[in-house]
């Protein structure tokens, strides 16, 4: 097998639900002018950190110095059907993000991401660069999930996954090594 199947093997062990695998370059322009054009209409809302270092967001080689390949996971966080029944029946009277059913998906998330790092560094070698990113740095990371191969993005501005919908948490691991 290659580097490649063995990182992609290790995510699906650590419970990611998909992996893909894209290269450091910037995004393209069609996702710079669609980021801009967002940002530009106010759509972030009091996320003015979006503003922020819109170049590193839009080219991942800026935030590690040597990347050359970004590594992206996800995580679906559709609940089973019994868990949203039993919030159903609980009788609550407002909606709730199926996402926030769940625990903060930020922590556990890194911790998985920090094994597969353990693991590309292990493979490939302990001097690699690795940087992890779970909304944590400025990245358009549904731009480079869809360079990775995991979806489209929608109208609705979100991945869109072909197997889980819009329901995905992602992150990225940016490193030095080439990887296909």
């Amino acid at each position: 097998m290659s580097l490649e199947s063995d990182i992609k093997q290790k995510a699906l062990e650590l419970g990611f639900d998909a992996v893909g695998i894209t290269d450091a370059a910037p995004i393209d322009a069609n996702h710079v002018e669609r980021l801009s054009a967002w940002l530009a209409c106010g759509f972030a809302g009091q996320m003015q950190y979006m503003q922020r270092n819109f170049e590193k967001r839009i080219n991942p080689s800026q935030l590690l110095q040597g990347a050359r390949t970004v590594i992206v996971v996800a995580l679906n966080y559709k609940p089973p059907q019994d868990r949203t029944r039993a919030v159903d029946a609980a009788g609550s009277s407002g909606r709730v993000a199926r996402y926030a059913l769940y625990e903060d998906y930020h922590p556990f998330m890194r911790k998985r991401m920090r094994k597969l790092a353990e693991f590309i560094r292990s493979a490939a070698d302990k001097n690699t660069g690795l940087k992890i990113c779970v909304d944590s740095a400025p990245l358009a990371e549904r731009a480079l999930a869809v360079r990775a191969g995991l979806g489209f993005i929608g109208k609705n501005h979100t991945l869109i996954s072909p197997v889980f919908g819009p329901e995905v948490f992602l992150g990225e691991i940016v490193t030095t090594v080439k990887l296909k």
